[in-house]
């Protein structure tokens, strides 16, 4: 994992999962085995994502046009983030 990365307390990250680099992950969160974590991703706590998943990169939907990007905190809530 690089040194950039930021980890809360009680994070839990399975096997075989990738963090890139600038990553933040809040306290209590729990990564699956089999994540992708992209790089300039931000998880907030108390988060659960379960094995397999991909969160941070560009989506595949071919309408995405570089807006700015959402990301998930403590109870579900979306949050706009400007990169």
């Amino acid at each position: 994992m690089d040194s950039s990365v930021k980890l809360g307390e009680d994070v839990k990250i399975g096997a075989y999962s990738v963090v890139e680099p600038d990553v933040t992950i809040g306290d209590g969160t729990i990564i699956g085995n089999h994540v992708t974590i992209s790089s300039n991703t931000k998880i907030g706590s108390d988060c659960q994502i379960f094995h397999s998943a991909s969160i941070g990169a560009v989506p595949q939907d071919l309408k995405y046009d570089d807006e700015t990007a959402k990301y998930f905190t403590q109870h579900l809530s979306v949050q706009s983030l400007k990169i």
